[in-house]
């Protein structure tokens, strides 16, 4: 009897904390709403409002009509600021110097920023203004109160799909392609095995070196923290990606290329388990084939 009494206050106490909090955080929304339209007042903008909750406007319109899609690339400078008073929380301009590059329906810290990016065309430059449920909420951020209302300001450089990444990736580093396959493979040869050697099957193990990298040279594979640029392993084929097991079948022993790859035949739309390939992020192995055991 004790112990259900326990337990039916503690599930009262539970559900009293639950509607209070659900209480305090449609009042600050209603607060938030207050907050935007009078910053739209006050500042004459011609917005348009998203399903979500976002304002937005393109102050500067580039006549573009390309939107992102899901997966592509978007390279963009935005600056952060907090609605009501109008100070700069962010900056790439100012705190990297450089533009953001963010996988659009993937990347992104708010769903202010993730929404928001999608807004916009190639060239546009425009605002959001977002509401705090869909920026840093309740627990706020640093320079930012719990509930704060935020202003974000975007200059959208360019929007890429992964062929035109990679085609860029390639013409920015002077990278001859001495073979292209159907599924997007680039194959450049860096090294010619000797007349003769034996050539990598489906069925064989092969002992190779390589590297893994993204396009942006972030290192993959061996582990950055070891310090080495290249392992050697043996490998089953059918245990490796279709770029690099489609790669590794072109390949004799002594062999040394670059392979570039699409997402579509490296790690997908998921990414791979440890979360250092995103999602729809072409990549770049160097590859030798240094043995196949007889």
């Amino acid at each position: 009897m004790k112990r259900s009494l326990i337990w039916g206050l503690a599930a009262l106490v539970l559900g009293l904390s639950g509607c209070l909090k659900n209480d305090l955080e449609e009042e600050k929304l209603a607060e938030n709403e207050r907050e935007i339209q009078a910053y739209i007042t006050k500042n004459n903008l011609p917005v348009q409002k998203t399903a979500s909750g976002l304002y937005y406007a393109i102050t500067q319109p580039s006549g573009s009509s390309r939107l992102p899609a899901k997966g592509e690339l978007v390279t963009f400078h935005f600056t952060l600021r907090r609605l009501l008073d109008d100070v700069i929380i962010d900056s790439s301009r100012v705190a990297r110097n450089r533009p953001i590059k963010l996988i659009f329906g993937v990347q992104g810290n708010t769903e202010a920023l993730r929404e928001g990016i999608g807004l916009f065309h190639t060239g546009d430059r425009g605002l959001v203004l977002a509401p705090s449920n869909l920026a840093y909420g309740a627990a706020g951020g640093p320079g930012l109160l719990p509930f704060s209302t935020l202003r974000y300001d975007f200059n959208i450089l360019n929007i890429q799909n992964e062929d035109e990444q990679i085609e860029a990736y390639i013409r920015e580093n002077n990278i001859r392609v001495d073979e292209r396959t159907d599924t997007g493979l680039r194959l450049t040869y860096l090294q010619r095995a000797a007349a003769g050697a034996d050539t990598v099957k489906a069925t064989s193990s092969p002992t190779i070196r390589y590297n893994t990298k993204l396009l942006d040279e972030t290192q993959i594979d061996p582990n950055p923290r070891t310090g080495n640029l290249f392992t050697t392993s043996s490998f089953d084929l059918s245990k490796v990606v279709k770029g690099f097991q489609e790669a590794l079948l072109k390949l004799r022993v002594g062999d040394r290329v670059r392979a570039i790859m699409p997402s579509t035949i490296g790690y997908g739309t998921t990414g791979n388990s440890d979360g250092r390939v995103p999602p729809y992020s072409p990549l770049v192995f160097d590859i030798e084939v240094i043995s196949i055991p007889k």
